[in-house]
């Protein structure tokens, strides 16, 4: 992590960028990692020399978020779970602000971005009382909003994918410097927690 003074003399720091290539190859040096995840970071990384698709498949899936908020309320009202506590499918107006008012001014569009139906079954079974965590995910009819759901799961593929990259390079990271530590832990969990949440 960068840290500069600014004119007004507020310091200011910069996250540690690395190349996906090197996560790949599994040549991140730790001092990367302490810098990014230490007790004195900002706790973020960012992955640079993305593939070329990653910047198609992000502006696809963009692209729909006007096409999805501008569905007919009856439509819209298909893609709510009040169930989840509105964390899975279409949420707008049901977040209330400081003061109390809901919050109608934005949208939200959530998904699980890990697709595993044994994984998901599992939750179901162990946590029945958790659906904000087990909620299968919503999605439009494809006559109602074409490939909007494989454009969602497309990006989240690759994002999952990538942290789960970082997460490898973390646990060697960890496997040298943690006594006892569980080989694969953070990938693993990256892999298959089925209560992360994509939001559009």
């Amino acid at each position: 992590m960068a840290v500069n003074l600014s004119e007004s003399g507020v310091q200011t720091a910069s996250p540690v960028t690395v190349s996906l290539r090197d996560l790949q190859s599994g040549s991140v040096p730790f001092e990367a990692l302490e810098d990014a995840f230490g007790p004195d970071s900002l706790g973020i990384i960012v992955v640079r020399d993305l593939p070329s698709d990653f910047v198609t498949m992000r502006k696809a899936l963009l692209s729909y978020s006007s096409y999805l908020a501008n569905l007919p309320q009856t439509e819209l009202a298909k893609l709510e779970d009040p169930q989840s506590s509105y964390l899975v499918g279409w949420s707008c107006g049901k977040e209330t602000l400081k003061d109390g008012r809901f919050d109608t001014l934005k949208g939200s569009y959530y998904a699980n971005p890990v697709q595993n139906s044994e994984l998901h079954q599992k939750a179901i079974d162990k946590f029945p009382n958790l659906p904000e965590y087990t909620a299968a995910n919503i999605w439009p009819s494809s006559d109602v909003l074409p490939g909007f759901e494989q454009a969602f799961q497309s990006l989240c593929t690759f994002i999952v994918d990538t942290a789960a990259l970082v997460a490898q390079a973390c646990d060697r990271y960890a496997l040298k410097n943690v006594p006892q530590y569980q080989e694969g832990y953070l990938e693993h969990v990256v892999k298959t927690s089925i209560s992360t949440k994509a939001r559009l």
